[in-house]
């Protein structure tokens, strides 16, 4: 593995010890049976976006050597879901905007749409 990739390593792992990590030797050291448990909260934003705290496991990188260690207890499994852009296809729907609806199902980011006209679908021809 070339030098740049392994400090790349490195670096991830690094942070992820030194933030997320700490926590998580804290919840071992609370737990009983040697399983992490979280506290999600689902309001925690503003937005409506979760958050999760005594450990943030919504904060560990991607990397397979952390992500390996997470398993479900025998009989259990994770479901994983990531709505891309969740609150605009709500909005998208609510007004019915169509213009917006259709950047969705054309696969397009809806992000630069809507920023350059938020009003997207809902101004009146006068």
């Amino acid at each position: 593995m070339p030098v740049v990739e392994r400090l790349g390593r490195f670096r991830r792992l690094d942070s992820f010890a030194a933030g997320v990590g700490a926590g998580v030797l804290k919840a071992l050291d609370r737990s009983a049976d040697g399983r992490v448990r979280a506290r999600l909260d689902q309001l925690a934003a503003p937005t409506g976006r979760f958050g999760c705290s005594e450990p943030n496991l919504l904060g560990v990188p991607k990397a397979d050597e952390v992500r390996a260690c997470i398993v479900p207890a025998d009989g259990q499994l994770f479901v994983v879901a990531d709505y891309a852009a969740i609150e605009l296809r709500v909005l998208a729907h609510a007004p019915a905007t169509e213009r917006l609806i259709s950047v969705f199902r054309e696969g397009g980011d809806p992000a630069p749409a809507y920023g350059r006209d938020p009003f997207v679908g809902r101004r009146s021809r006068t």
